[in-house]
């Protein structure tokens, strides 16, 4: 006989979450295990460490044609200063 008051594990439980701080199971995912969810199994956790770390924030920022980048803050340090 069941104990209705203690709930069985191995049944699944339809209720819904009651959080607006709820960022989902794909953010809850990547703060367990590091890596996110779609990316298990195809790339290895090392890769994607060194991959995220500062290289991929480098690699945008330095770019010459960077909206935003380290060449137009330097362009415009330039132009503060008279150059142009």
């Amino acid at each position: 006989m069941k104990n209705p008051s203690k709930p069985d594990i191995r049944e699944p439980i339809n209720m819904p979450i009651l959080s607006s701080r709820w960022l989902g199971t794909d953010a809850v995912y990547h703060y367990f295990f590091g890596i996110p969810i779609q990316l298990d199994g195809v790339v290895s956790k090392e890769h994607y460490d060194k991959f995220h770390s500062e290289y991929i924030t480098d690699v945008i920022a330095g770019h010459p044609m960077a909206s935003n980048g380290w060449m137009k803050e330097a362009m415009d340090e330039m132009e503060e200063m008279g150059v142009f």
